[in-house]
Protein backbone atom coordinates (compact mmCIF):
# COMPACT_ATOMS: atom_id res chain seq x y z
CA UNK A 1 0.00 0.00 0.00
CA UNK A 2 2.75 2.42 0.93
CA UNK A 3 4.47 1.88 -2.42
CA UNK A 4 1.25 2.72 -4.29
CA UNK A 5 0.78 5.90 -2.24
CA UNK A 6 4.40 6.92 -2.87
CA UNK A 7 3.87 6.34 -6.59
CA UNK A 8 0.66 8.38 -6.44
CA UNK A 9 2.54 11.20 -4.72
CA UNK A 10 5.23 11.17 -7.39
CA UNK A 11 2.77 11.10 -10.31
CA UNK A 12 0.41 13.68 -8.79
CA UNK A 13 3.34 15.92 -7.91
CA UNK A 14 4.78 15.75 -11.41
CA UNK A 15 1.42 16.56 -12.97
CA UNK A 16 0.83 19.35 -10.45
CA UNK A 17 4.18 20.97 -11.24
CA UNK A 18 3.55 20.58 -14.97
CA UNK A 19 0.13 22.21 -14.81
CA UNK A 20 1.50 25.01 -12.64
CA UNK A 21 4.00 25.81 -15.40
CA UNK A 22 1.13 25.94 -17.90
CA UNK A 23 -0.74 28.24 -15.51
CA UNK A 24 2.34 30.45 -15.26
CA UNK A 25 2.24 30.86 -19.04
CA UNK A 26 -1.50 31.56 -18.93
CA UNK A 27 -1.11 34.23 -16.26
CA UNK A 28 1.84 35.76 -18.10
CA UNK A 29 -0.23 36.23 -21.24
CA UNK A 30 -3.63 36.85 -19.67
CA UNK A 31 -5.62 39.93 -20.58
CA UNK A 32 -8.69 41.36 -18.93
CA UNK A 33 -7.71 40.69 -15.32
CA UNK A 34 -7.24 43.37 -12.70
CA UNK A 35 -3.94 43.64 -10.83
CA UNK A 36 -5.54 42.06 -7.75
CA UNK A 37 -6.83 39.13 -9.82
CA UNK A 38 -3.39 38.63 -11.37
CA UNK A 39 -1.83 38.57 -7.89
CA UNK A 40 -4.35 35.93 -6.80
CA UNK A 41 -3.61 33.85 -9.91
CA UNK A 42 0.14 34.17 -9.30
CA UNK A 43 -0.28 33.08 -5.68
CA UNK A 44 -2.33 30.09 -6.78
CA UNK A 45 0.29 29.08 -9.33
CA UNK A 46 3.16 29.43 -6.87
CA UNK A 47 1.46 27.40 -4.17
CA UNK A 48 0.53 24.74 -6.70
CA UNK A 49 4.15 24.50 -7.82
CA UNK A 50 5.43 24.19 -4.24
CA UNK A 51 2.81 21.59 -3.31
CA UNK A 52 3.70 19.63 -6.42
CA UNK A 53 7.33 19.52 -5.34
CA UNK A 54 6.16 18.43 -1.89
CA UNK A 55 4.10 15.63 -3.41
CA UNK A 56 7.13 14.44 -5.37
CA UNK A 57 9.19 14.49 -2.18
CA UNK A 58 6.51 12.34 -0.55
CA UNK A 59 7.22 9.83 -3.29
CA UNK A 60 10.67 9.31 -1.81
CA UNK A 61 9.42 8.56 1.73
CA UNK A 62 9.29 4.93 2.84
CA UNK A 63 6.67 5.06 5.55
CA UNK A 64 3.04 4.04 5.69
CA UNK A 65 2.15 7.44 7.08
CA UNK A 66 3.04 9.10 3.78
CA UNK A 67 -0.67 9.05 2.94
CA UNK A 68 -1.24 11.89 5.43
CA UNK A 69 0.91 14.54 3.72
CA UNK A 70 -0.03 13.27 0.24
CA UNK A 71 -3.76 13.60 0.89
CA UNK A 72 -3.55 16.98 2.61
CA UNK A 73 -1.25 18.46 -0.06
CA UNK A 74 -3.58 17.24 -2.80
CA UNK A 75 -6.59 18.63 -0.97
CA UNK A 76 -4.83 21.93 -0.33
CA UNK A 77 -3.82 22.28 -3.96
CA UNK A 78 -7.33 21.68 -5.25
CA UNK A 79 -8.99 23.90 -2.65
CA UNK A 80 -6.52 26.78 -2.86
CA UNK A 81 -5.05 26.88 -6.34
CA UNK A 82 -7.86 25.08 -8.11
CA UNK A 83 -10.64 27.19 -6.68
CA UNK A 84 -8.77 30.46 -7.26
CA UNK A 85 -8.16 29.58 -10.91
CA UNK A 86 -11.72 28.35 -11.35
CA UNK A 87 -13.13 31.51 -9.80
CA UNK A 88 -11.01 33.91 -11.85
CA UNK A 89 -11.22 32.11 -15.20
CA UNK A 90 -14.96 31.41 -15.06
CA UNK A 91 -15.92 34.52 -13.04
CA UNK A 92 -17.63 32.29 -10.47
CA UNK A 93 -16.92 32.99 -6.81
CA UNK A 94 -19.20 30.33 -5.27
CA UNK A 95 -16.25 28.21 -4.09
CA UNK A 96 -14.00 31.06 -2.98
CA UNK A 97 -15.00 30.63 0.67
CA UNK A 98 -13.06 27.32 0.63
CA UNK A 99 -9.77 28.91 -0.47
CA UNK A 100 -8.51 29.68 3.07
CA UNK A 101 -9.15 26.07 4.06
CA UNK A 102 -7.05 25.00 1.10
CA UNK A 103 -4.21 27.18 2.33
CA UNK A 104 -4.55 25.62 5.77
CA UNK A 105 -4.53 22.12 4.29
CA UNK A 106 -1.35 22.98 2.38
CA UNK A 107 0.34 24.20 5.55
CA UNK A 108 -0.79 21.08 7.39
CA UNK A 109 0.52 18.89 4.57
CA UNK A 110 3.98 20.42 4.83
CA UNK A 111 3.94 20.04 8.61
CA UNK A 112 2.94 16.40 8.23
CA UNK A 113 5.86 15.87 5.88
CA UNK A 114 8.17 16.85 8.73
CA UNK A 115 6.74 14.32 11.17
CA UNK A 116 5.66 11.42 8.93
Amino acid sequence: MSKAIRRLGWIAGSLTVGTSIAEMAYVGHAHGYSEIELKALNSAQQLQFMNGVGLMLCGTRKTRLVILPVSTLLLGTVMFSGFIFYGKVYKDSRLSFLVPYGGGASMLGWALMAIC
